[in-house]
């Protein structure tokens, strides 16, 4: 017996409730996507910072101190409204954000740790 295939509500074949929030996927996806280039910058100025004061013969000068502060400050700067940590506000910022700053936070912290 075959069965009839209908789009009446509750069929298979009537989208799910989420579907109709494709918008709001979207500027979801264009939110992670921004997290993740902006994750990727992060990652290669501490790529640079490990490579520079971490490795078997760093070369750990101020003038290169002070080209990998300026690095990690105009990346914090060029960061989205969407993107930045305001002190003082009532919003939570979403988990993805928090990261994104405590990766900062990271890179920081190894530029400037006494060896």
């Amino acid at each position: 017996m075959v069965q009839e295939l209908s789009n009446s509500p509750g069929s298979f074949l009537t989208p799910p409730v989420e579907a109709n929030y494709s918008c709001f996927k979207r500027a979801a996806m264009l939110s992670l996507a921004h997290i993740s280039s902006h994750a990727y910058m992060s990652a290669a100025i501490q790529a640079e910072i490990v490579l520079s004061f971490y490795s078997v013969k760093p070369s750990r000068n101020k003038r290169e101190l002070m080209r990998l502060e300026r690095l990690l400050l105009d990346w914090e700067y060029s960061l989205p409204p969407e993107l930045q940590i305001h002190p003082g506000s009532m919003t939570l910022p979403s988990k993805h954000v928090i990261l994104l700053h405590a990766e900062f936070q990271n890179c920081r912290i190894l530029l400037h740790r006494p060896l």
